[in-house]
């Protein structure tokens, strides 16, 4: 009777965590990133070794520091941001989405592309065909000043899409 009851209980804080995680994405969908990072909260209390609560707890920490006035607060956000895809990296090397998302962050939020350079480079590592994160590399070899290497992801962008639009047109679509 006992091993039931634990078991019972083990499901619904499974369920909880599920719940919570559905609930946060939900809220993401409608950028109602406050609400999502409580919700993912609860389920990181929950699962801690979750790499994508972490993920999306980096998104909903980068979105509300730019509605944060108060650059302190605003900058507690971009720290906690940090943190959760840092961490979502660390659960997970390859995880490309993290990867990208915290060069976004040292990018455009932060001002540390020589940070976001080797993020960069990894994501491709892990998808060669990644043309946001060519984009954004070029972007921060630019801000670093090596334009040649820039030049070549944006010729490595041309022919990527060049490819691309080959196979559209070639299997039917």
């Amino acid at each position: 009777e006992l091993q039931k009851e634990v078991e019972r209980t083990i499901d619904a804080t499974y369920d909880l965590a599920l719940y919570n995680k559905m609930l946060a994405v939900e809220y993401i969908e409608l950028e109602m990133y406050g609400p999502a990072l409580d919700a993912l909260r609860k389920a990181i209390e929950i699962s801690p070794v979750n790499r994508v609560l972490f993920y999306y707890a980096g998104v909903c920490c980068a979105q509300m520091s730019a509605s944060i006035p108060e650059q302190v607060e605003r900058e507690q956000y971009l720290e906690q941001a940090e943190f959760y895809y840092k961490r979502a990296i660390e659960l997970k090397n390859s995880y490309v989405e993290a990867l990208y998302g915290l060069a976004v962050l040292y990018v455009f939020e932060m001002n540390q592309p020589l940070d976001a350079k080797p993020l960069l480079e990894d994501v491709l590592t892990y998808s060669s065909s990644n043309t946001q994160a060519m984009f954004l590399l070029a972007r921060v070899n630019v801000q670093l000043g090596d334009v040649e290497a820039a030049v070549d992801l944006y010729e490595r962008i041309e022919n990527t899409s060049a490819i691309d639009r080959w196979h559209s047109r070639s299997s039917g679509q």
